[in-house]
């Protein structure tokens, strides 16, 4: 299993390994959701990695989500 650290930054997280490396960022994008954007576009990701960073997306996008939901 993959722990990852967030960091806050102005504009969303930094995605860092326990070891302090860089993966990427979350962002909240012009939809007003947030956004996984990785730092570089090499190497591979496994299933348990990306199910991580889906969770996180996942938690920081509900009260959006349950917003949008609730006035439709």
């Amino acid at each position: 299993m993959n722990d990852f650290h967030y960091a806050p930054t102005s504009t969303g997280f930094s995605v860092l390994t326990t070891s302090g490396f860089r993966v990427g960022d979350i962002e909240r994008d012009v939809d007003g959701f947030y956004y996984f954007w990785p730092a570089e576009c090499t190497g591979c990701w496994g299933g348990s990695g990306l199910r991580t960073l889906a969770d996180k997306l996942d938690e920081l996008n509900k009260p959006w989500q349950d917003e949008i939901t609730k006035s439709q």
